[in-house]
């Protein structure tokens, strides 16, 4: 079982906040290098930031999040819908998820 950082979610949303979107950046990043390293196939981070693209970027990364940390038992759609179109929502939603899979 792949490990991933455990976060709180009150830290993770108050960071986001007071930086002004840019802790959002890097946890995208983060947690994208999180899923490759557990076996998962997500482009690069960029494509999450350019119109349009981005939606490819979160069907891929919401693909390997239902695949590695719901182990397939949940809508890919649902966590696409979350990724791609309610920002900060999404880091709530998967963050939670990455840290009930640590435990």
């Amino acid at each position: 079982m792949t490990k991933f950082k455990e976060r709180s979610l009150l830290a993770v949303i108050l960071l986001t906040i007071f930086t002004l979107g840019l802790y959002g950046i890097y946890w995208t990043v983060a947690t994208r290098r999180e899923l490759v390293q557990a076996g998962a196939d997500v482009p690069h981070t960029i494509l999450a930031f350019i119109p349009m693209l981005h939606i490819y970027f979160w069907y891929q990364y919401a693909t390997a999040y239902v695949k590695i940390v719901k182990n397939n038992n949940e809508s890919v759609l649902l966590y696409f819908i979350i990724g791609a179109f309610f920002p900060f929502i999404h880091i709530l939603v998967f963050q939670n998820g990455f840290n009930h899979y640590s435990k």
